[in-house]
C-alpha cells in the first residue's frame, strides 16, 4: 500500500489499545484515541477518520498483515474531579473508538497488535524534542499454550476516563482501576512510553516497511523527568499498585506524558498488559473552596496542633482517625489534638462554605516519644578523653559537634546536645562537660649554702582538693619532715579520679666564704680586694669581675659570689688615713723677719723644709711661702705651708 501524506498528530494528546475474545479465533480489536479538541489542526483530525492496526508476530516481530479501522464518536470527555471550582481550565478532549474484529489463529508465540502514528505535541513539556517523537500504541494477545486454564484471554478495561485536566497545587487522587472479566490478578504500574512513526516522511505509516516493528522503541525524557518521575510535586506523583488509585499535585503546569499500564496475572504469570499512554494537560485553577492543611512527615509528640490551610471555607469538621472513637472530632480551625499512643491515622478534614463542601484526607504517623538520656553532667582530665552514651535504643542519632553514634567520645569541655532522630522528629537531651582543673603543688623546695644539720617541713596544702596523694617511696600523706638532701616525686588522684604531678627537691650545698676587707691606706693608694677562697661568679660593684678586684678611691663596696644555687654578698670600706700635719696659719711680720720655726708635735720621720733642709727646725728670715713635708706615723707622707 502505497504511503499517503497527512497532517502531523498534534492534535493526539493520548491512546490505549484492548482486545476481547469472541470465539473462533476472533479478537476485537478496540484503539481509543483521545484528541484535543481545543488546539488540534481539524485537517489532522480528519486524516485519523481511518486508522491503521499493524499485527505482527509475538515472537520474533515479523511483519503480519494490517488493517483499515474506522472510527466512531467523538464523545467529548467532561470530567471535573475537582469540588468546587470557581472557574474549569480552558481544556477539551474528544474520546474516538476504533473497532475492528480480526481472526487470529492460535499459535505458540501470539501477536502484537500497534497502531503507529507521528507526531506528538511540540509544547509536551517532559520529552526530549517531542515535536519529532511520535506515538505507538499497542497490546500483545498471548498464546494459549501459556494460560494455565486454556482459555483465551480478553484485556483488562480501565474503569474511568483520565482527566481532562489536573490543577496545579492541588492534591487530587484518582481511581485509574481497571476491571477484568476473566478474573485475572491484576498489578499497577507506571511504564515508559513508546515510539511510533516519523516526522520525515512516515507520520503515519502505511506501507509494511514503514512501521515500527517489536520490540518497540521507547521515548525520551528530559532531565528531571522520568517515567517513574513524569510530574513534579509533593507528594511525588504516583499509583498504587494493588489498588491503581493515582495521587498527583504538581507543582508546574504544562502538558506531560505518562505512562500507566495495568498487568494481568493468572497463577502467577503475567500473561497481559492493558497500557495507557496520555498526555495530562496541568493547568492553574481557581477554587471557590479548598480543604487543605499542612501535613507533617511525622508527629513526634502525642500532641499537636494541625494547621489549617484550607481557602474559602467558613467552617470545618476534623476526624483524627481513632478507630472505635466517636469523639475524635473537632470543628476548630487549628485544632489542638493529643493522641492515644504511636500509629499510623487517617486524619480528615471537611471544609464547608454554604453548599459547597471538599474534603482531604492524609494518612500520617504518630511516632512514640523517646526522652534520651545522656547522663549527668561530669568532669574530664586534663588531656583525656571523655564518652557519653544515649542510654535509649534509637534509629539514629545525632550529636551538636556531628557524631552519629550512639556512644560519643569529647576531647574538650563544652555543653553537648544529643538527639535520638526518627524519621523527621528528633528528641534531645544535655550533657556539660567540665575541665578537672585541680593541681598538685608541693611546698617545700629549698637549698642549704652550709654543712649545718637542717630540718626541713615538706607538705601538701589544700589537702581537701585530692582524693589520695603517693610519694614516690610509697609515703601517702600530706606533710613530712626532711633531715637531708633528698628529692621526692609525688603523684595526686583528684576527687573527678584525674592525676596531678609534683616534684619536691631539698638539696645541701658547701658554704661560700668570702674574708673580712675592710681597709685603711694612704691617700691615692690603689688596694687590690681578693675574695680568697671564694669559688664560682665574682661580682665586684664597681663592675669587674673575678677573685680580686683593684679599687684607689676610699668609699663602701661590695662583691658577690655566686655558685649554683647557692649565692653571697659582703660589703667592705676602704678608708684613707686622717691627715695630722697643721703648721696653722701665716704669720705676718711688721719688722725684720727673724724666728725658728719647730715641726708640729706630732709622730713623724723625715721632716723636710722647703725641699732641701731636713731638720726639726727652720730658722726664718726672708718672707715668703713656707712648706714642710714628712712622713706621719701611718707611713703616709704629708705637706703642710704657709706665708711669712
Amino acid at each position: 500500500m502505497a504511503w499517503i501524506p497527512s497532517a502531523q498528530a498534534t492534535h493526539i494528546v493520548g491512546g490505549e489499545m484492548t482486545y476481547t475474545y469472541i470465539g473462533s479465533n476472533q479478537y476485537k480489536i478496540k484503539l481509543t484515541l483521545f484528541i484535543d479538541c481545543l488546539n488540534g489542526n481539524i485537517d489532522a483530525i480528519n486524516t485519523d477518520a481511518t486508522a491503521i492496526f499493524a499485527v505482527f508476530n509475538g515472537s520474533n516481530g515479523n511483519y503480519i498483515n494490517q488493517y483499515d479501522v474506522n472510527r466512531t464518536g467523538p464523545n467529548r470527555v467532561i470530567k471535573e474531579y475537582y469540588n468546587c471550582l470557581a472557574k474549569a481550565p480552558n481544556a477539551c478532549v474528544d474520546e474516538y473508538e476504533y473497532e475492528r474484529t480480526i481472526n487470529l489463529p492460535n499459535n505458540t508465540s501470539g501477536y502484537f497488535i500497534s497502531f503507529q502514528r507521528c507526531c506528538r505535541n511540540n509544547t509536551i513539556t517532559n520529552l526530549t524534542n517531542p515535536g519529532a517523537t511520535g506515538a505507538n500504541y499497542w497490546t500483545k494477545i498471548p498464546p494459549l499454550n501459556i494460560l494455565s486454564n486454556g482459555v483465551q484471554n480478553n484485556s483488562a478495561v480501565f474503569k474511568q476516563l483520565p482527566p481532562n485536566f489536573i490543577c496545579t497545587n492541588t492534591l487530587l487522587k484518582f481511581d485509574h482501576s481497571a476491571s477484568d472479566a476473566d478474573g485475572d490478578s491484576l498489578v499497577y504500574e507506571l511504564f515508559l512510553p513508546f515510539l511510533g512513526g516519523n516526522n520525515s516522511g512516515n507520520v503515519r505509516p502505511q506501507a509494511s516497511a514503514d512501521f515500527d516493528r517489536p520490540p518497540f522503541t521507547n521515548v525520551s525524557y528530559k532531565n528531571p523527568y522520568s517515567y517513574i518521575t513524569p510530574i513534579t510535586g509533593i507528594p511525588a506523583f504516583s499509583i498504587n499498585p494493588k489498588t491503581g488509585l493515582m495521587i498527583v499535585n504538581p507543582n508546574v503546569t504544562g502538558q506531560f506524558v505518562v505512562g500507566i499500564k495495568v498487568k494481568e496475572i493468572r497463577n502467577g504469570i503475567i500473561i497481559s498488559e492493558t497500557k495507557r499512554d496520555y498526555q495530562f494537560n496541568i493547568q492553574s485553577c481557581q477554587f471557590n473552596l479548598v480543604a487543605s492543611y499542612f501535613k507533617p512527615s511525622e508527629i513526634c509528640n502525642y500532641q499537636y496542633t494541625f494547621n489549617n490551610q484550607s481557602i474559602g471555607a467558613t467552617g470545618y469538621k476534623w476526624d483524627f482517625g481513632i478507630l472505635n472513637r466517636s469523639n475524635d472530632t473537632s470543628i476548630l480551625p487549628n485544632p489542638n489534638f493529643t493522641f492515644p499512643g504511636p500509629g499510623v491515622y487517617n486524619i480528615k478534614l471537611i471544609a464547608k462554605k454554604n453548599n459547597c463542601i471538599d474534603s482531604t484526607i492524609n494518612s500520617i504517623e504518630v511516632a512514640e516519644p523517646i526522652k534520651p538520656t545522656v547522663g549527668p553532667d561530669t568532669v574530664m582530665c586534663p588531656g583525656k578523653t571523655m564518652q557519653a552514651t544515649v542510654a535509649q535504643n534509637g534509629q539514629q542519632y545525632l550529636w551538636s559537634d556531628g557524631q552519629t553514634t550512639q556512644t560519643a567520645t569529647f576531647d574538650k569541655p563544652g555543653i553537648y546536645v544529643a538527639a535520638i532522630v526518627y524519621k523527621t522528629c528528633k528528641w534531645y537531651d544535655t550533657i556539660r562537660i567540665s575541665m578537672d582543673n585541680s593541681s598538685l603543688l608541693v611546698i617545700g623546695d629549698t637549698f642549704y649554702c652550709s654543712t649545718d644539720a637542717f630540718s626541713r617541713r615538706i607538705y601538701v596544702p589544700d589537702s581537701n582538693k585530692h582524693a589520695s596523694i603517693l610519694w614516690n617511696d610509697g609515703f601517702n600523706r600530706y606533710a613530712r619532715n626532711v633531715l637531708k638532701p633528698i628529692t621526692y616525686s609525688l603523684i595526686s588522684t583528684s576527687p573527678y579520679g584525674c592525676l596531678n604531678h609534683d616534684t619536691v627537691n631539698v638539696s645541701q650545698h658547701p658554704p661560700i666564704i668570702i674574708p673580712d676587707m675592710d681597709t685603711i691606706v694612704c691617700k691615692n693608694t690603689p688596694v687590690v680586694f681578693d675574695s680568697k677562697n671564694a669559688t664560682g661568679t665574682i661580682t665586684w660593684s664597681n663592675g669587674t669581675t673575678g677573685a680580686t678586684t683593684q679599687i684607689t678611691q676610699p668609699g663602701t663596696y661590695s662583691v658577690l659570689v655566686e655558685r649554683n644555687p647557692c649565692k653571697l654578698s659582703k660589703t667592705f670600706k676602704l678608708d684613707n688615713f686622717t691627715d695630722e700635719l697643721d703648721l696653722g696659719p701665716d704669720i705676718k711680720f711688721c719688722d725684720l723677719i727673724d724666728t725658728i720655726i719647730f715641726v708640729p708635735k706630732i709622730q713623724h720621720t723625715n721632716p723636710i723644709w722647703n725641699h732641701e733642709i731636713t731638720s726639726y727646725s727652720l730658722r726664718l728670715t726672708q718672707p715668703g711661702l713656707v712648706h714642710l713635708y714628712l712622713i706621719n706615723r701611718f707611713g703616709c707622707p704629708e705637706m703642710d705651708s704657709f706665708t711669712a
